[in-house]
């Protein structure tokens, strides 16, 4: 602190200063009493804060050099409904179940006839049951309607039967009425 500074000469700017002549005297307890624009020039930069600026700028520069060599899947997650363009062939069993056991594996070749899946049978025997009993319901019906049938016909020809026997008994209108009028 024994330099001496020698100050600008009255027709040279204070601008042209020696920057590296101010820098060498000015300690850390001077730079509050400079000028603003002279403090932020004269001041060091934190090293926490370069560390963190250099972290950030090492990220995007990891991130932009990954965008040039790096590979990335393209994934798309959509609302809707898959439809095959075209040769599209429906297979389906004409009675639903159950499958049992699948006889082929993905990519096998067949051919026509070929056993490619079971089924379980419980399903279709139980509606082949649930058939056949309303089958034999249906005819028990049936016996029991013929035989009311039968029972009523009989009961009309008995009914038939009585009344002529009883419109044979009475004697005809016109006699009854002869009969009361003489």
């Amino acid at each position: 602190m024994n330099e001496t500074v020698k100050p600008p000469t009255p027709g040279q700017p204070a601008s042209k200063r020696p920057a590296s002549n101010l820098a060498s005297l000015v300690t850390g307890a001077d730079r509050e009493f400079l000028p603003a624009a002279l403090e932020i020039l004269e001041t060091p930069p934190a090293p926490k804060k370069i560390a963190v600026m250099l972290t950030i700028c090492g990220f995007f520069g990891v991130a932009l050099a990954w965008s040039f060599i790096g590979r990335l899947d393209v994934h798309a997650v959509a609302w809707g409904k898959i439809e095959a363009g075209s040769k599209t062939k429906v297979i389906q069993p004409l009675d639903p179940g159950k499958v049992e056991s699948i006889a082929v594996d993905n990519g096998s070749k067949v051919q026509a006839g070929d056993l490619l899946l079971t089924f379980d049978p419980s399903e279709t025997l139980a509606d082949t049951r649930a058939a056949q009993d309303g089958l034999s319901s249906s005819h028990a019906e049936i016996i029991r309607r013929r035989a009311a049938v039968q029972a009523a016909s009989a009961v009309q020809s008995e009914i038939a039967a009585q009344t002529s026997t009883e419109i044979g008994k009475r004697p005809a209108p016109r006699i009854v009425a002869r009969d009361e009028i003489a």
